[in-house]
Order: C-alpha cells, then sequence, then structure tokens
C-alpha cells in the first residue's frame, strides 16, 4: 500500500498560506494514502491506461490512481501546489505520472483521450455545466466520469458553523460569497472564474444525460461501492440543515 514520506513538508516555507499549509496536513494524513486507495477501488478506478485527475490540489488522489493505474496526467490552476507534488513525485521516484498548471480544454489531442477522469472537490469552483461537458470530450467511448460537488447545505454549513477556518481564511465569509455567487450563475448565467457556486443535486442527473452520459451512481460522498468488499470512509456530509450538502457521481460516456 502506498506510503509517502513527507517530513520536509512539515516546514511552513513551502507553502503559501497557513490555510494551505493546514489543509496539505490534513489531506496527506501524514503520508498514508489508504483510505483513497480504498475509495478508488470501490469505484473501479483502477488498471486503466490513461487517467485525468482535474483539480488535483496537492496531488493525493493522484498519487493513489497512479497506485493503481498505468498513467495519470494530473491538472491544478495553483502553480505551487503543483511544484509540491512534483517534489514528492520526485522523492518517491514515481515516473507514471505527470502535474502540470497548463491545460487547453479545446485541443483536440486531448479528446477521447482518457479512460478514466477524476474530480473531486473541483466543480463547485468552476462553470460546472462547461466542465461536464469537458471531461465528455475528453473520455474514450465508455470511458468513466467520478466527481464530487456541493449543493446548498454545505455552503449554509459554512455560514452557521464554520469549517477548518485558520488564522487567515474564515469559511464563513466564503459561504455567503459562494451563495451570491450562485444567484448570478443561475438568474443571469454570470460566472467569475474561481468563484465557488451550488450544484443541484436534483438538476444534476438531468445535466448529465443530456451531454450523453449514463449514471452509475448518485449519492453520498463515499458511498458508491461497486464491490461488496471494499471498506470506504466518507470525508464529507451528505446533507445539512434537511438539504443537499457534498454528494458523489459516477457515470460513463455512452
Amino acid at each position: 500500500m502506498l506510503k509517502l514520506s513527507l517530513k520536509k513538508f512539515e516546514n511552513k516555507k513551502f507553502f503559501d498560506s497557513q490555510n494551505d499549509y493546514e489543509f496539505f496536513q490534513r489531506v496527506y494524513n501524514g503520508g498514508d494514502l489508504t483510505k483513497y486507495i480504498n475509495r478508488l477501488n470501490a469505484i473501479g478506478f483502477t488498471d486503466k491506461t490513461e487517467v485525468f485527475d482535474h483539480g488535483c490540489g496537492f496531488g493525493q488522489w493522484s498519487f493513489a490512481l497512479s497506485d493503481l493505474n498505468s498513467n495519470v496526467i494530473s491538472y491544478d490552476i495553483d502553480f505551487n501546489r503543483i511544484e509540491i507534488a512534483n517534489e514528492i513525485k520526485k522523492s518517491i521516484n514515481r515516473q507514471n505520472i505527470y502535474f502540470t498548471s497548463v491545460i487547453d480544454y479545446e485541443d483536440h489531442q486531448n479528446f477521447e483521450k482518457f479512460d478514466l477522469v477524476f474530480s473531486y472537490g473541483v466543480l463547485q469552483c468552476l462553470d460546472y455545466k462547461i466542465m461536464l461537458k469537458n471531461y465528455f470530450n475528453f473520455l474514450k467511448p465508455g470511458g468513466r466520469l467520478y466527481f464530487t460537488a456541493a449543493d446548498l447545505g454545505w455552503f449554509i454549513y459554512y455560514i452557521i458553523e464554520g469549517h477548518n477556518d485558520t488564522e487567515n481564511f474564515t469559511t464563513r465569509d466564503w459561504g455567503i460569497q459562494a451563495i451570491d455567487n450562485s444567484l448570478n450563475y443561475f438568474i443571469s448565467g454570470e460566472y467569475k472564474l474561481g468563484a465557488n457556486i451550488c450544484i443541484p443535486y436534483k438538476a444534476i442527473t438531468d445535466q448529465l444525460e443530456k451531454l450523453g452520459f449514463r449514471i452509475i451512481g448518485i449519492g453520498a460522498d463515499g458511498s458508491i461501492n461497486l464491490f461488496e468488499n471494499k471498506k470506504c470512509e466518507s470525508f464529507f456530509p451528505f446533507e445539512k440543515y434537511n438539504l443537499k450538502a457534498v454528494y458523489e457521481v459516477l457515470c460513463e460516456k455512452i
């Protein structure tokens, strides 16, 4: 099982902010990626040739994907996070993964290239309708897409209770801004790059089917399990205040 040595990154100087430092420590869990590998095994994201991890952050899911598949391309807009992921890659001499902060969604060389597209905690930071179309274009026929998304309950939770606040990052303000962004997006169609928005759980199935996806599973984070013997840990709540919060979707390009 994949285990990383991350002692070097206990030094805060490698990170752009206290929030990034604390986020890195949480997601890497001391270098033990077992919980990510278990989740990937449960959704069948194994034994494929070409995999795309979109919005990979510091790369924790990417390394798990590269342990289970032949080749992984991992993209994130944050150059510093990509640099740190590359440092970890060097430390373990992992050759089958490529980290990048540059991507061209209109490049036809990427069309129908990937067997799997993985997108964890990313879509709510994007114009999700456009990005789902990009995912569809990138997948080979029969290729599979897995993603998580956040609905209104998650942002209400941020406002009322907060979630992993740091000395220079307040999730209450972030939640308020996300709801304002969502109103602008659904009423006027306005979207600002990087803005967080709600992705309605009740509407996502229709959106995917219109693009040409077949839904394999949809539900709470960590609930999709194609194999009875696979153990999964959920990372986020499905409901907050009787509203949908974080959910996951597994689908296939027809």
